[in-house]
């Protein structure tokens, strides 16, 4: 016990063993300062790929729009597009695995934030975006949430780091996660993917009748073709009726709306419904990196895979990390990236923080008021 707090103490002068929490705590031999420029190097190469992955994006999506409909190919056929993504992807790894093991973790999120600069500069040079005093202060607003909740967050009594298959086990099985993971994670997800991919089909559609009109169509019968029968068809029929029924409801909003406020609210949409993701994408990463460190560290006995509960975390982390990715690439085709990137940071900030409160049953963990007496 004397041991490991010499070695926190000598490893984080600036504060006590007894202020810090386990997950803070970089497990390394390097001089502080040494570990601090090193991760802060690692974090500013991030950021760079990052705004730079997804301005390339922007870029190729721009270009792409220009061309005649019959000329434009799919997104992982253009190079350019490619090029992005994986500087976007390459940048979450780095951002997330390697600058963890040289700084504590309340300075990763904030020291990260340095990507929505860098985001303005790409967007202003590479697409010609034009950077309004507007974008400037709501970017300002955003760092600074950033750099609370990561800052206040950092208040607690103590986290726990590590992670096996019984403590997993145990998380899934609290009926509190579940509820949180239902209600406020999983149906508003659904809910804005199935609005703004309403919402795109009619901004698209008006963008196609402005650019080669043609005669309009008769609206196909939502009521043809005999009726069936079963539990299948009539879930399918009351699926159908609501997906029209929110359509009818969009489209009626939208009429009297130009193409850009559509674009704005479209960019909106996806910037939340993918920073929301991959706020989940974090917490199940989190979860199965303890997982698999702990495997190959042999501190964890026995098979850690081989449960539905593991299963589970592994499916919904691949599930999130990709569709994290369509949805930031569906709010880049929308609308300008300065837009969409700080309300996508904003949102992934926020949401982590939550779904990592639940998910690891930490709430009693943190004060309820700064001043608070533990």
């Amino acid at each position: 016990m004397a041991s490991t707090t010499a070695t926190t103490s000598a490893a984080t002068p600036s504060a006590s063993p007894s202020q810090l929490s386990p997950a803070d705590l970089v497990q390394n031999d390097l001089n502080p300062i040494v570990s601090f420029i090193i991760g802060f190097g690692i974090i500013l190469a991030a950021s760079i790929m990052n705004a730079g992955g997804l301005n390339l994006v922007k870029l190729d999506m721009v270009r792409t729009m220009a061309l005649p409909k019959a000329q434009r190919r799919r997104d992982f056929l253009r190079p350019l597009w490619l090029i992005g993504m994986i500087l976007y992807i390459a940048s979450q790894l780095i951002g997330s695995t390697l600058a963890l093991e040289f700084l504590r973790a309340e300075y990763v999120a904030p020291l990260g934030s340095s990507s929505l600069v860098f985001n303005f500069l790409f967007a202003s040079w590479l697409v010609g975006t034009p950077v309004t005093r507007n974008d400037i202060y709501g970017t300002v607003i955003v760092v600074l949430g950033v750099i609370g909740i990561v800052a206040f967050g950092s208040i607690n009594k103590g986290l726990v780091s590590h992670m096996d298959l019984t403590l997993l086990i145990s998380l899934w099985s609290r009926a509190g996660w579940l509820s949180y993971f239902i209600l406020m994670g999983f149906l508003p997800v659904v809910v804005v993917y199935i609005g703004a991919s309403h919402l795109e089909s009619i901004l698209f559609s008006r963008q196609d009748l402005l650019s080669a009109p043609t005669t309009p169509k008769p609206n196909a019968s939502r009521s043809g073709g005999p009726s069936s029968s079963g539990i299948w068809a009539t879930t399918k029929a009351k699926w159908d009726h609501w997906m029209h029924w929110t359509r009818d409801k969009i489209e009626g909003w939208s009429i009297d709306k130009s193409d850009k406020t559509l674009a704005w609210t479209l960019g909106i949409c996806w910037a939340c419904c993918g920073g929301a993701l991959a706020g989940g994408t974090l917490v199940f990463a989190k979860a199965t990196v303890k997982l698999v460190s702990g495997t190959l560290s042999h501190k964890n006995t026995g098979n850690q895979f081989a449960h539905a509960a593991t299963i589970f975390t592994l499916i919904f982390l691949a599930v999130t990390a990709v569709l994290q990715i369509l949805c930031l690439n569906r709010g880049l085709r929308a609308y300008d990236s300065t837009l969409v990137v700080p309300v996508f940071y904003g949102v992934y900030t926020a949401s982590g923080f939550l779904d990592s409160l639940i998910f690891n049953d930490e709430v009693d963990k943190y004060e309820t008021w700064v001043g608070s007496n533990s």
